[in-house]
């Protein structure tokens, strides 16, 4: 029975989170993946409908849609700017929480202590994740037409 720790005895699993408000860490995880999905939804819409009106693909956007290249290339660099900031919000709430429990990360993972520090950790991960995703977007931009078939 030495194992055993009364409840009055445990700590808090998150003793800093008033350190990091709850928009600010719901943000840094949450706004690159979804900023990501909401690219690729709106990319997929309008260039479909630009390229692909009928029952056969056409070679370049239709008439008066010439636009729709210009405007999804915006919102792919808006895209990588809101994955920056989700970084950027990710890394001051890691740092803000950055001494929450002692030990190192790995000690921190196994016993279930630091829980803020290591949604901002995650956070910044995903931030990384869909900016590399996004980029490789861009790319596909810069050495592709709008209406390859």
């Amino acid at each position: 029975m030495t194992d055993y720790v009364a409840y009055s005895e445990s700590k808090h699993p998150a003793p800093h989170r008033e350190r990091v408000g709850l928009f600010a860490l719901f943000y840094g995880l949450f706004a690159a993946p979804i900023m990501w999905a909401g690219n690729f939804m709106v990319d997929y819409g309008l260039v479909s409908y630009a390229c692909y009106p009928g029952d056969h693909p056409l070679s370049e956007a239709q008439p008066g849609l010439g636009f729709v290249f210009w405007l999804t290339f915006a919102f792919y660099w808006l895209t990588l700017a809101v994955c920056l900031s989700g970084f950027v919000v990710a890394y001051r709430s890691w740092r803000a929480s950055g001494r929450e429990s002692e030990g190192h990360e790995h000690h921190l993972m196994e016993a279930g202590e630091g829980r803020t520090r290591y949604l901002s950790l995650i956070g910044m991960a995903f931030s990384v994740l869909f900016f590399i995703a996004t980029a490789a977007g861009v790319l596909i931009y810069i050495f592709e037409p709008l209406c390859a078939y």
